[in-house]
């Protein structure tokens, strides 16, 4: 079944609106009794939420990134006196300090930018791309370096390293073939970004294989000093050739990472001539998501796109390096570019670029990763179910899932499937609704919900399904299969006329709603296989509407700004049950999936972008709603293509 147009435009902003609530706040849910966290997954996977960087981290394109991110915590030099620490309950951390920063690996990093602590009042930074959150990494690192460190890590590493690791640390220095273990690549991102200055320091104390000991040749400063500008070869250095490096050491150590004050950045930045003249320039960058080597070649499609019709495509292959440089590009205002490749028989594609006025050139980075057919790393983080009362003899059941993919690479659907997962639908299930807009767009399958392609994510996909279930006589069984490891459980239901019974799950502290109580239930730590089953009688006493009365809720499960969520999901299927007398209109109309058009999503961006400039949407949701948008419109693309 189909809703109309501008129902189903209306529920995808309901829907927008309500996982914006909760990815938001997902740290701020309070776990029930007895509640265990899922395992961390094994050393050997990539970590929960990373992605490698995708070009080598560059200090300079970060600075402005911390001035307006970090600073105001952190201070301008990492110290945590930033003219908001003041505010704040808890000490802000110094990351400009060598003992906090050398501790902690550039992944630990990444993850605490990307998940945020907000135990320790610090948001995610959900606005930032992956690019972005690299670069800011590397300019943190950059705090706590001086320029004569860096030029005397450079002279001790190109005396004691470089004959095995290579000058650049790239692993072929002369030497290397003389091992009995290749020498590691530290310009490798992928194993640099597990790699402490503290491991590196251990290394260069204790030796490693058959490497020398440099332990009794060094001082505990100048190993310290060595391990540092390790650290450092991943990043995108200005260091003095091997020529010069006895010279004197006269530039700031920000000078030295490609940084400076933002007038001198801006000079040294300053595109040359060739890059501005005659057109512009596009610039595609591929790198492996999965540690994996890239490919010899990939072809790479860019879309123009003017009014979001009709686009312009220019095709190119790219380098061994996965660089595609795109020439004479004429950038206009408000144009969006998009790249994308195909590896594996998946697309992948790059965040939209929007030019403006003083465009010459852009980077489009696309990051590509392997596939497998395996689930075993798919877990549910919360499972959160509503029931709505739709007619005295039918209820309607919406689950509202975060669903996490913990393998770096994409799974897709075994040979001859169509779904890589399903989620089973419960005996007696009828009228499944599915939205018409997901970062993992849902179908029907003869089980119950598919999902195709499930690629890595830095934070938890979030799905959305809903059913009806018969209730004769004001009684339901309901059992649920769960396919799928799930942290944690969250029921809703009116309090005042209905009875929830669960062996599975405990009673939590009712909300009064506008007239309106609602009863919270919570459960934990479900096992794949296993089924929830509760027994659902009784009829709500009162019909009043659902309206969020955005007071904050710090007991119980469900959060202020995630009733308000379940508000909006309440007033989107309310407008659907009322769509269903046009069944028989909606029959006459052509079967047009308007939901998976270039211009259905286009117009969802620009209401987003109303919605924001009311006043209606706070900056963190709105920029992590848009984002979605912006890769649901490029998957779009990439299937037209």
């Amino acid at each position: 079944m189909k809703p109309n147009n501008k129902l189903s435009f209306l529920v995808l902003l309901l829907f927008m609106l309500l996982l914006s609530s909760c990815t938001s706040f997902a740290e701020d849910v309070t776990p029930p009794p007895g509640y265990q966290p899922p395992p961390p997954p094994e050393a050997t996977s990539t970590p929960e939420g990373l992605v490698y960087p995708p070009t080598m981290p560059d200090p300079e394109r970060g600075e402005p990134i911390y001035f307006e991110k970090c600073a105001p915590c952190h201070g301008e030099i990492g110290m945590g006196d930033g003219p908001s620490a003041a505010d704040l309950p808890n000490p802000v951390a110094a990351i400009g300090s060598k003992d906090i920063v050398r501790q902690g690996t550039p992944a630990d990093w990444y993850t605490m930018v990307a998940r945020g602590n907000l135990e320790r009042y610090m948001p995610p930074f959900n606005s930032l791309s992956v690019t972005q959150r690299w670069d800011v990494l590397a300019y943190v690192y950059s705090l706590s370096m001086t320029s004569d460190e860096l030029v005397e890590g450079q002279t001790l590493f190109l005396e004691n390293c470089a004959a095995c690791h290579g000058e650049s640390g790239d692993g072929t220095g002369p030497d290397a073939h003389t091992l009995s273990q290749a020498p590691g690549d530290l310009t490798n991102q992928a194993l640099m970004a597990e790699q402490s200055s503290l491991m590196f320091y251990e290394t260069i104390t204790n030796g490693h294989i058959d490497r020398l000991d440099t332990g009794d040749q060094l001082t505990d400063s100048q190993r310290w000093v060595l391990a540092d500008y390790v650290r450092a070869l991943s990043f995108e250095l200005n260091l003095p050739t091997t020529d010069t490096v006895a010279g004197e050491s006269t530039e700031n150590a920000d000078q030295l990472l490609g940084t400076g004050t933002p007038d001198e950045t801006a000079d040294e930045a300053a595109p040359t001539a060739e890059a501005v003249s005659a057109g512009g320039s596009i610039t595609v960058q591929v790198s492996h998501g999965s540690g994996g080597d890239l490919p010899a070649s990939l072809d790479t499609t860019l879309y123009i796109y003017d009014g979001m019709t009709n686009p312009e495509t220019l095709s190119a292959v790219s380098s061994p390096d996965g660089t595609v440089v795109f020439e004479n590009i004429d950038f206009v205002e408000g144009l969006f570019y998009i790249a994308s490749v195909e590896y594996e028989n998946v697309p992948f594609g790059s965040s939209f670029f929007q030019a403006d006025a003083e465009t010459t050139e852009a980077l489009l980075d696309i990051t590509i990763f392997d596939t497998t057919t395996s689930t075993d790393s798919i877990s549910i983080e919360r499972l959160h179910i509503f029931i709505e009362f739709v007619e005295p003899d039918i209820l309607q059941v919406v689950q509202l899932m975060l669903l996490t993919n913990n393998n770096p690479s994409v799974i897709t659907p075994e040979e001859g499937q169509e779904a890589s997962i399903t989620f089973p639908l419960p005996s007696g299930a009828e009228n499944l609704w599915l939205p018409d807009d997901t970062a993992l767009p849902l179908f029907e399958t003869i089980d119950g919900v598919g999902v195709s392609n499930i690629r890595p994510s830095i934070e938890p996909f979030e799905l959305m399904f809903a059913f009806e279930m018969p209730y004769q006589d004001h009684k339901l069984d309901l059992a649920l299969p769960i396919d799928f490891n799930t942290g944690a459980v969250i029921v809703m239901a009116p309090e005042a006329g209905v009875k929830i019974k669960s062996d599975q799950l405990q009673a939590g502290e009712a909300r009064d709603l506008e007239g309106m109580a609602f009863q919270s239930f919570s459960g934990s730590s479900l096992m794949a296989g296993e089924i929830l089953s509760m027994s659902i009688s009784g009829w709500p006493k009162t019909t009043a509407g659902i309206v969020a009365t955005g007071e904050d809720s710090q007991s119980g499960l469900v959060i202020g700004l995630l009733v308000f969520g379940v508000t909006l999901l309440a007033a989107g299927f309310y407008l659907w049950q009322r769509s269903k007398s046009d069944l028989d209109l909606l029959d006459d109309i052509d079967d047009l999936d308007d939901a998976d058009s270039v211009d259905y999503l286009m117009d969802a961006i620009v209401a987003l972008d109303d919605l924001y400039q009311a006043g209606e949407l706070p900056e963190d949701a709105f920029q992590t709603r848009r984002e979605q948008l912006k890769q649901r419109l490029q998957a779009v693309i990439d299937a037209e293509s």
